[in-house]
């Protein structure tokens, strides 16, 4: 038998969760661009996909 939730209060999202949440998702994409663009530089990342690609160990 499921019993009803006894707490009926609505879970509320206000401004400042929000925009807490963007900033969080914003830098999180920043971070992981300059990552890529780290990896890019150095040529790990064309290594990586080239060895793939060829059937060879990437490193």
């Amino acid at each position: 038998m499921t019993q009803s939730n006894p707490n009926e209060q609505n879970v509320e999202l206000n401004r400042t969760s929000l925009y807490w949440g963007l900033l969080l998702i914003f830098c999180t994409c920043c971070f992981i661009f300059q990552l890529l663009l780290q990896l890019i530089e150095r040529k790990i990342v064309i290594r990586i996909l080239l060895s793939h690609l060829e059937g060879y160990p990437s490193l």
